[in-house]
């Protein structure tokens, strides 16, 4: 668990708004990895499906693996968050520089954030941090110290407990599911939509 479960979760009100962290802006850029897999699709709608009961019923976004948070499109940086479409354009370039072939990643199992329940990623060949360092090359990350690849499954739903998702997830099996990576997207979503869909800006092929 990446929470502790002596401690409340985070659920999520969607009818709150968080003005002194978008101050108005509304794109948020990131990286990632959209999950297209028709088998790891499958097995994404079905553990997403088995855990409704603890997920808040609104969410409305892709499949997909984080890679790197660019912060909030801006013309001209104004905020440490800020990014610009230059900066997008060169970390494109940086990622097209490593010319990296189509690789595998593997699903580990079902984990929980303080906040969301998700699928832990198993990059066993190391793909992904070579694909953040040359992100980060060109502008520094907006996330936390620690990067945990995973598949967001949904936002908790008022009134669950730490101790209620752990019981829930610990003894789920996961039949072994790896999945071929052949894309690297950069998108954005709209501030006030938390739950809401990523739209793609660029999409690089792998080699």
């Amino acid at each position: 668990m990446r929470f502790d479960p002596k401690t409340p979760v985070l659920a999520l009100d969607e009818f709150q708004d968080y003005p002194s962290w978008h101050k108005g802006r509304w794109h948020y850029v990131v990286w990632y990895i959209e999950i297209v897999g028709d088998n790891v699709l499958s097995y994404c709608k079905q553990m997403q499906s088995q855990f409704a009961q603890i997920l808040h019923d609104g969410y409305r976004r892709q499949f997909h693996i984080t890679l790197f948070v660019n912060g909030f499109l801006a013309d001209a940086p104004i905020y440490d968050d800020d990014c610009t479409l230059a900066q997008i354009a060169k970390q494109a370039q940086a990622i097209q520089r490593l010319k990296l072939p189509a690789f595998e990643l593997g699903v580990k199992g079902v984990d929980g954030f303080s906040s969301s329940l998700f699928l832990a990623i198993d990059d066993w060949a190391d793909n992904l941090s070579r694909i953040r360092q040359a992100l980060g090359g060109i502008k520094s990350e907006i996330a936390p110290d620690n990067y945990c690849p995973h598949i967001t499954l949904g936002f908790y739903r008022q009134g669950i407990t730490s101790h209620q998702v752990l019981t829930m997830i610990q003894n789920i099996p996961c039949p072994p599911q790896r999945f071929w990576v052949n894309q690297i997207t950069v998108g954005h979503y709209q501030a006030d939509k938390l739950q809401g869909e990523l739209t793609p800006i660029q999409r690089i092929d792998l080699f």
